[in-house]
């Protein structure tokens, strides 16, 4: 369960979204790594606000089977377009990222990049909890009576969270 009270089974497509059009983005169309990624980004957050307006006024499990079920179709998608994601053998060819001339292609370098990532998520995910629009959305979770109760709208809170966590935090 969530932060804000809701169970995602898709992390999966979301991730594989982003990770595919980083993969497309640096092979086909030549651009470095870190654009790639920020338009792997982009794109997911998008499919994920358009996936969050119908699939969040489910409930419960009807929300879990949802996301599991969209979860299924990228699955299907990603296997079937052979010629974008080479199907079940998957993506080759991608560049290792580079900052510079500091290329990340090392275990140890790798897991450097990636502790300072983490504290970042962290350090964001913290402060956007403590925020007025973390608390906002929080409130349904927590109070699902008193968020009904009062005249505040919790649904755009709710659907941003839902939407730019899936490509940055898997809860």
């Amino acid at each position: 369960m969530g932060y804000a009270g809701q169970i995602s089974l898709g992390h999966a497509a979301f991730y594989g979204i982003a990770a595919y059009a980083t993969a497309i983005a640096t092979t086909r169309f030549s651009l470095p790594v870190p654009v790639g990624m920020g338009i792997g980004i982009v794109l997911t957050t998008i499919i994920a606000w358009i996936v969050a307006v119908p699939t969040l006024k489910l409930k419960g499990h009807y929300l879990a089977m949802a996301t599991l079920g969209f979860g299924i179709i990228v699955a299907i998608v990603f296997n079937e377009a052979v010629d974008w994601t080479g199907g079940p053998s998957g993506y080759v060819g991608i560049p290792p990222l580079a900052f510079g001339d500091y290329a990340v292609d090392t275990d140890r370098r790798f897991y450097n990049l990636m502790v300072v990532v983490l504290a970042l998520v962290v350090l964001v995910a913290r402060n956007l909890m403590a925020s007025r629009t973390g608390r906002a959305s929080a409130g349904p979770a927590r109070q699902r009576k008193g968020g009904r109760q009062s005249s505040a709208s919790t649904s755009p809170p709710t659907s941003a969270s839902f939407s730019c966590s899936r490509p940055l935090w898997p809860g």
